[in-house]
């Protein structure tokens, strides 16, 4: 199983990050965490929205060929979500 993961931030001591990358070496025998790199992800441009770049086509790829995603962000509010 692959589940595609998106940090929502590209801080270097991100906790999100550091949470994803735990998972990612706990559980490794027993699926796959791929981990985006946000970082390189180009601002949305609405004039590029039909033929974006390549690196937003392999990102779109990686979500459509996932079993699953994980999404890590930050929260303001000061309670735990769950979606």
């Amino acid at each position: 199983m692959n589940i595609f993961t998106i940090v929502g931030s590209i801080r270097k001591d991100s906790y999100n990050m550091q949470l994803a990358k735990t998972m990612q070496e706990r559980y490794k025998d027993k699926f796959s965490i791929e981990i985006a790199n946000i970082r390189e992800l180009p601002y949305f441009d609405q004039d590029e929205e039909k033929n974006p770049p390549q690196v937003v086509k392999d990102f779109k790829q990686s979500i459509a060929k996932a079993d699953g995603l994980l999404l890590l962000h930050l929260n303001t509010t000061g309670r735990f979500l769950v979606y």
